[in-house]
């Protein structure tokens, strides 16, 4: 862990954005948690969840290198299996439609009346 002098942090680590967090001890003495990000606009969604929890004082020691990459294997698993899923459902009520619309023309061609 490295010392951030300017602005009194200890430098904890960085996730795959490269977002820095650091610990540091406020006017009041308490413990806080701060990130800097790459991006210097803040977008608190780009913060993996791995380090939310550790920023929330929800764990407390951070994430390794190691657990902050198979957390974003994990992340990255997920999506694709729910991109999968999102896939097959579309397809599935696409043909349920075709179904139904093809019941609804059986019904109608069994209504007609031939003309005498």
């Amino acid at each position: 862990m490295g010392f951030d002098r300017l602005r009194n942090k200890t430098f904890i680590g960085e996730d795959l954005h490269l977002n820095r967090y650091y610990e540091f001890v406020d006017r009041e003495g308490n413990v806080r948690r701060d990130v800097d990000y790459f991006i210097r606009e803040p977008n608190p969604r780009s913060i993996p969840s791995i380090w939310n929890r550790w920023l929330a004082f929800r764990v407390s020691d951070p994430p390794t290198h190691e657990d902050v990459v198979k957390e974003d294997q994990r992340q990255r698993s997920i999506k694709e299996k729910a991109k999968i899923f999102e896939e097959e459902d579309l397809k599935l009520r696409v043909q349920e439609m075709e179904y139904k619309k093809q019941q609804q023309n059986n019904l109608d061609n069994r209504n007609i009346i031939p003309k005498q």
